[in-house]
């Protein structure tokens, strides 16, 4: 995760984790280190990404919440980021039997969308410079991007 935060485009601020919390974030998430939730969990507060656009929730800091805070029991959902805009990014499972994948729920048409990507694949391009890109993409039906920039 180092060298990815490392060669980002933008700026990413690792926020420090607290390892008493995030031992009980690993906990109640059932997950280990071996994952790339799980290191980000063990390895952080959370992910600030370029400038706090994207906030990727970890083991939690101040302000921001652990990852199994925002766990949505029965449904299946666990969030595990946050934008600016209001949008939130949830890993869950569309349908029974199929791996879970990364959805996105925007303030611009309030649907959840298949990201189609798992959680690794997500956070990685998110990190390599896919983030411009995919606000470019998911504001243009309503605004302006030049408009969303200079509201933020």
């Amino acid at each position: 995760m180092s060298a990815l935060v490392a060669a980002a485009p933008y700026p990413v601020e690792v926020l420090p984790a607290d390892p008493q919390r995030a031992a009980a974030c690993l906990a109640a998430l059932e997950i280990t280190t071996r994952s790339w939730l799980g290191a980000v969990v063990a390895n952080s507060g959370g992910l600030l990404i370029d400038h706090g656009w994207l906030r990727v929730l970890g083991g939690g800091h101040d302000g921001l919440p652990d990852v199994a805070a925002k766990m949505v029991p029965g449904a299946g959902r666990l969030v595990v980021a946050f934008d600016v805009m209001g949008g939130q990014f949830a890993w869950l499972q569309a349908e029974p039997g199929v791996r879970p994948t990364v959805h996105y729920f925007g303030p611009e048409d309030l649907a959840w969308q298949d990201l189609e990507l798992e959680y690794g694949d997500w956070l990685e391009e998110m990190l390599a410079g896919a983030l411009t890109g995919f606000y470019e993409r998911a504001v243009r039906r309503s605004l302006s991007w030049s408009a969303v920039e200079s509201r933020t």
